[in-house]
């Protein structure tokens, strides 16, 4: 039989209380990350028609996907990075592109 230690990061081994009050996380972002992420939206907002109507809310996605990534990858001290930013960007776009192909 193997133990395994379970500190306050990993909760794998905790059952869900669903009593427990939420305590919100301040995620910092680097001033490269704001101007992608103002970049990416002024991008989709010069798309035009059905496309715009599709792509309104890629930014929003882009930036809670590298929130995400961000609190996984340092729990106690989440930041987003340029990196980050970047690749959360850059998967937005092409998943949402690649939707936007198949249903035109």
């Amino acid at each position: 039989m193997r133990l395994v230690a379970i500190t306050a990061d990993d909760l794998s081994g905790m059952g869900t209380a669903y009593n427990q009050t939420p305590v919100p996380v301040v995620v910092l972002i680097s001033p490269e990350s704001k101007a992608l992420f103002k970049a990416f939206k002024n991008e989709v907002r010069a798309y035009e028609g059905d496309r715009l109507k599709l792509a309104i809310r890629w930014n929003e996605n882009a930036m809670r996907l590298a929130t995400g990534l961000a609190v996984a990858s340092n729990p106690s001290n989440p930041f987003i990075t340029e990196e980050l930013a970047i690749w959360s960007i850059a998967y937005v776009r092409y998943h949402g592109e690649r939707f936007y192909t198949l249903v035109t």
